[in-house]
């Protein structure tokens, strides 16, 4: 094509058509910006489709992990609800207003004592930090996300780790104090397992009547009911602003991808 438009231009020349000659290489300059013009509009095309499949995707994965995080907090909401249960039934079953059997005794001692372990996945938002968060160009969608995962989980994690630490050293000393007292012992007990070979296990047994009747135990359930009632509040609020994050991210990717989801 090239040696073309030469042989043209050198006919022209050499006939003496200088206006002709001109003309033609003015034409020609305009069909190679035309050209020019084309392949950039194609590659800003073809970079904007790359563009907007990434950030399709990424908001995609945040969805994802956000919807199984929130799983995981739904375990340990009920995993408080269970220790809201037995502190409940421990001090009515203490006012003698219930009767529990020795099963249903040691089961909700053993849920008062529960707390959680919190974690949760900030994978895909690491990605999208690192690839630049302009890759999201919504950007009130943009400001959402980052504030979720740039303050609302880093504040809840604080909030979960300070209770910990303010807690734990009360539980342990009131735990310290039953068990000095002989309101419960710790021991192995020999079990057998699917191989047939003997191996030992933990148990505790408990003097539930002196448990439950001691002054120790009560604030033993005192101090279970502030840490649960804390827990709980910090929670409940990290699982509304999830599902808040969670609908959100579902309509943008309904309206600008066409995505469809599944309840």
């Amino acid at each position: 094509m090239i040696k073309l438009f030469r042989k043209i231009r050198y006919n022209l020349l050499s006939e003496g058509k200088t206006r002709k000659y001109f003309k033609y290489a003015i034409g020609e300059i305009v069909l190679v910006v035309i050209g020019i013009l084309i392949a950039l509009q194609i590659n800003t095309w073809n970079e904007n489709r790359k563009s907007e499949n990434y950030e399709k995707t990424i908001l995609k994965e945040i969805h994802t992990t956000i919807k199984d995080d929130l799983e995981i907090f739904g375990f340990l909401e009920d995993r408080l609800k269970k220790k809201d249960t037995a502190i409940d039934k421990l001090i009515l079953a203490r006012q003698n207003k219930v009767s529990l059997s020795e099963d249903d005794l040691l089961k909700y001692i053993r849920w008062s004592r529960w707390g959680i372990i919190f974690s949760y996945n900030q994978g895909p938002y690491e990605t999208l930090k690192s690839s630049g968060l302009d890759k999201i160009k919504n950007d009130s969608l943009r400001f959402e996300i980052t504030n979720y995962y740039d303050f609302t989980i880093p504040r809840a994690k604080s909030f979960f780790d300070f209770d910990k630490l303010r807690y734990k050293p009360l539980r342990d000393i009131e735990y310290k104090r039953l068990k000095d007292q002989g309101f419960y012992e710790e021991y192995f007990k020999s079990i057998i397992n699917d191989n047939g070979d003997e191996g030992f296990s933990p148990r505790t047994k408990y003097n539930f009547d002196k448990y439950l009747n001691d002054p120790t135990f009560n604030e033993t359930l005192l101090i279970e009911a502030n840490y649960k009632n804390n827990l709980w509040g910090t929670l409940s609020n990290l699982i509304r602003r999830s599902e808040t994050l969670q609908r959100i991210l579902q309509k943008d990717l309904k309206t600008r991808f066409n995505m469809t989801f599944h309840d």
